[in-house]
């Protein structure tokens, strides 16, 4: 009796782990350089990465309304490819898809007190959340 309910409870902490496992999906990467789109699942991250420079005075600035469909997850954080004086790196977004369904965020390469200039770049990002 006792071996049983060691076995079974065994049994059911092997199934657990092994259900967790399965339901967590690993983190995207996109380095976006154009207009894409990525699949998602619901409850998985995809970090976006952007060539940036702010020493030219140009940051990426996110445009449009993401419809729930994902969340970002924090603030953008900027990478720098070297300690050189005005070295260039990479602008990092990261977004969480929250529920299925259709969107996109649109990225522009833009001099922040430039408001009426047209953005030096502009890229489109599609999800598509299941």
């Amino acid at each position: 009796m006792v071996k049983r309910m060691v076995r079974a409870t065994i049994s059911a902490i092997i199934f657990a782990g092994l259900a967790g496992c399965a339901a967590e999906r690993p983190e995207r990467y996109i380095e976006l350089d154009g207009n894409e789109t990525v699949g998602l699942w619901v409850g998985q991250t995809v970090r976006v990465e952007m060539e940036a420079n702010p020493t030219t005075g140009y940051m990426w600035r996110t445009q449009g309304d993401p419809e729930g469909v994902v969340r970002q997850k924090g603030k953008y954080r900027y990478v720098r490819r070297s300690d050189a004086i005005g070295a260039g790196g990479k602008q990092v977004y990261r977004y969480l898809a929250v529920k299925q369904g259709k969107t996109s965020i649109v990225f522009e390469y833009i001099r922040p007190w430039e408001p009426d200039a047209e953005p030096a770049k502009r890229y489109v990002l599609g999800i598509i959340a299941h």
